[in-house]
């Protein structure tokens, strides 16, 4: 498989686990989900309805980025075990999101 290829369903399994993240926190709290819809642009966790406590949909909310976060926390020290992130900082490639740290270089 390439590595264009292998990047983009990676980036697909990252959205999914995101959206899985949503969807099973409002299952906590009684809200099932319709659907789960992928897109090129990102995910939609279609949930049955809004959670009715301002906590429980901050939980809901939150807990997305969240997954996002711990899956940072697996890949960056495997990425680190093999070399991967003192490679990106040589080539000076590092990425905050969508936005380009000063020191990277324009792709």
């Amino acid at each position: 498989m390439a590595a264009s290829t292998t990047l983009l369903v990676a980036v697909f399994v990252c959205v999914l686990l995101h959206e899985f993240g949503h969807a099973l926190t409002a299952r906590a709290f009684g809200i099932r989900t319709h659907d789960i819809t992928l897109s090129p642009i990102g995910g939609l966790a279609r949930l049955e309805r809004i959670p009715e406590n301002p906590w429980q949909e901050f939980w809901v909310a939150l807990a997305g980025p969240a997954v996002n976060v711990a899956i940072v926390a697996v890949l960056l020290p495997m990425a680190a075990a093999l070399g991967g992130v003192q490679e990106l900082v040589q080539h000076r490639r590092v990425v905050a999101g969508p936005f380009r740290l000063a020191a990277a270089r324009p792709w």
